[in-house]
């Protein structure tokens, strides 16, 4: 391990807190990202997450109904890390269907005045019923195959 990364691993946490804390909200984005990225390759993504997460709520200026806005560095590195870890399970999962449906051109119009005059607007709300259930299922079967970081 290089010293930086000794130092942001320490299990206090405290480090990506101050880290977290000091820099301004448009240097959030590449920072969520290297934290992640360091935190996730040495198997610690949760405890990066519980210490922000514990920072967060440790700020006295934390008012009833501010914690995790979208705009908040927990927020932020959990979005990244669901991200990150997540779309190769989601193509996995829900790619086939989605890439079978589009090869047989199904085409599920919604909208009736966009749909051609003698189309059935029940035929596709039931398409799109099958396609969604479908996705849903595989979603559900695959279950054990969702990485831990994300159950």
């Amino acid at each position: 391990l290089q010293p930086l990364e000794k130092l942001l691993l320490r299990g206090d946490g405290l480090l990506p807190v101050a880290l977290c804390d000091a820099i301004t909200a448009t240097d959030f984005e590449v920072v969520a990202r290297s934290l992640v990225d360091v935190f996730e390759f040495h198997g610690h993504s949760m405890m990066l997450i519980g210490s922000l997460i514990e920072g967060e709520i440790r700020k006295r200026n934390t008012v009833a109904g501010t914690l995790f806005r979208s705009n908040s560095m927990a927020t932020k590195v959990m979005t990244i890390l669901a991200n990150k870890v997540g779309t190769s399970f989601i193509l996995s999962v829900v790619g086939p269907t989605i890439a079978t449906t589009i090869k047989t051109d199904a085409f599920i119009e919604l909208d009736p005045m966009r749909a051609g005059k003698n189309e059935d607007p029940k035929y596709h709300a039931d398409r799109l019923g099958d396609l969604v259930r479908k996705v849903t299922n595989s979603v559900f079967a695959a279950v054990e195959e969702l990485p831990l970081t994300i159950r």
